[in-house]
């Protein structure tokens, strides 16, 4: 899921009904929202507290700022399957298991095309 409105109780159906990747997570995605003087979370928040939910991230320094990876990672943990590209700038990476495949290369978790420190 991704690209939407919907808040946490929707996502959480959704990923009953096997929905279990938030793409392009944090872009144009539902983060807390407040509606009537409640506040509701998000499509974030699920991909954040559903732990069988991938996330996919676009790790260009542009989508999203290192603040928000390293917090992703922190959460999310670097053993997750996350996916990670951008067709308009040729960013085509892969995490798997800690992994990191950048255009069918190998490289060490310690390098990174965004610094995470």
């Amino acid at each position: 899921m991704g690209h939407t409105d919907t808040i946490y109780e929707e996502a959480l159906l959704g990923f009953e009904n096997g929905y279990t990747l938030a793409t392009h997570f944090y872009s144009c995605m539902s983060g807390v929202t407040r509606k009537n003087a409640l506040r509701y979370a998000g499509v974030v928040e699920a991909g954040y507290l559903i732990d069988e939910m991938d996330v996919e991230i676009i790790a260009d320094g542009i989508h999203l700022p290192s603040p928000l990876l390293k917090l992703i990672v922190k959460i999310k943990g670097n053993d997750a399957d996350i996916v990670i590209f951008d067709d308009d700038i040729r960013v085509y990476t892969t995490i798997v298991n800690g992994r990191i495949i950048y255009n069918n290369t190998r490289l060490n978790k310690t390098d990174s095309l965004v610094p995470l420190n």
